[in-house]
């Protein structure tokens, strides 16, 4: 109803800033509104921009963005109600790097949907010319530190699937050759900082000088950020969707869909192993070690330690609330535990076949390494 509502009246608003008290912190209101800026790829002049801490009814409706600065700003009914409102406050708001790019996704969203058959059959037909080599395995590559002996092994009886950061390093992408790189978070992959821009970057480079033989595959939702900085490698982007199901197996051929879920590997990484082929391979999925800071370690030669510090300041509630001090493990606990468990043993009942490559930290995968039941104890 509210959408609705809103299509009829006209939009003289460009951008509502609700603050929850007046004065406002200036600091706060201008680093709010550079990421929305970010998010719409453009600059918003004084008159697009209003700020009030009390909005009405009429404020809501007229404007294009309503933006949450402070939590509790905006009535809740708001938030219910309309698809334009959005809650950016950083210190409390866990996933308001999410809400930014909600919000680039939202304002270009018909030109993305627009996209969605022809972006499908590119990749069924990049699918099917690399199928055609009839390679029986997948190796999937994490970024943790045991991703550096990666480059003294040959990968190339199977199809490579890369993430995340290893797109700083240059000689282990040539080595790896990867056909796939996924990446799927809005902090440190398609968000304002310095982090995202550089993986940005390397990407393109790397995906430059593949010379179209690698894709990259991202949640759809990022694909407004990913199209100004990469779109003129349009044939080698495949933006999904996500689903409502979480089959990990389910084939991304033929216009499937992410599985509703967290993190790359349940994501992005094992939807794309199993849509190629049965046997599965994992390296570099080291697991949060007793001695890790934040969620786990990665290689220092495939991450960006240097800009971690301004994410953590630029993003303090995700962090507090996914890794509170004293209960760092809980978000690795959630996603690559039982969770994870579960869908690698449906999907084994169903033929596929899942092998760490190395030891790891974390119990799903350490016992898929040394060959131990799921019903009993794995020790690293």
């Amino acid at each position: 109803m509210g959408s609705v509502l809103v299509a009829c009246v006209p939009r003289d608003i460009e951008c509502l800033l609700v603050v929850r008290g007046s004065p406002a912190s200036e600091i706060k209101l201008q680093r709010v509104r550079s990421r929305v800026e970010f998010a719409l790829g453009r600059q918003l002049s004084a008159k697009q921009v209003r700020v009030t801490a009390t909005p009405s009814f009429g404020d809501i409706v007229r404007a294009r963005l309503v933006v949450e600065v402070d939590a509790g700003a905006v009535p809740r009914w708001a938030h219910r109600a309309f698809r334009h409102v959005f809650a950016m406050d950083y210190e409390r708001h866990a996933f308001d790097a999410w809400e930014m790019v909600r919000i680039s996704y939202f304002a270009d969203r018909a030109r993305i949907r627009d996209r969605r058959a022809a972006v499908r059959s590119q990749f069924d037909q990049f699918v099917e010319r690399l199928t055609s080599t009839g390679k029986d395995r997948v190796y999937l590559f994490g970024t943790g530190p045991s991703l550096e002996a990666a480059a003294v092994q040959s990968f190339d009886d199977g199809y490579v699937v890369v993430c995340n950061t290893i797109v700083r390093d240059k000689a282990l992408w040539a080595h790896l050759r990867p056909s796939f790189i996924a990446a799927g978070d809005a902090i440190y992959h398609f968000g304002h900082t310095e982090h995202a821009r550089a993986f940005r970057r390397d990407l393109r480079s790397r995906l430059l000088e593949s010379n179209g033989q690698t894709m990259f595959v991202y949640p759809e939702m990022f694909d407004a950020v990913v199209r100004r900085e990469i779109g003129d490698l349009a044939s080698q982007l495949a933006p999904f969707p996500f689903g409502t199901h979480d089959d990990i197996t389910r084939s991304l051929v033929g216009g499937g869909t992410l599985p509703a879920s967290s993190n790359v590997l349940n994501i992005l990484l094992l939807p794309l192993a199993c849509t190629l082929a049965q046997r599965v391979q994992l390296w570099g999925f080291d697991g949060r070690s007793p001695t890790d800071k934040l969620f786990w370690s990665n290689s220092s030669k495939h991450a960006y330690p240097e800009f971690m510090p301004a994410l953590v300041e630029e993003h303090p509630a995700f962090y507090e609330t996914l890794v509170p001090k004293g209960r760092e493990t809980e978000y690795v606990n959630m996603v690559h535990g039982d969770e994870l468990e579960r869908k690698l043993s449906a999907a084994e009942q169903r033929g596929f076949e899942f092998r760490m490559m190395h030891a790891s930290w974390t119990e799903t995968l350490n016992r898929r390494f040394c060959g131990i039941p799921a019903h009993e104890d794995g020790q690293r």
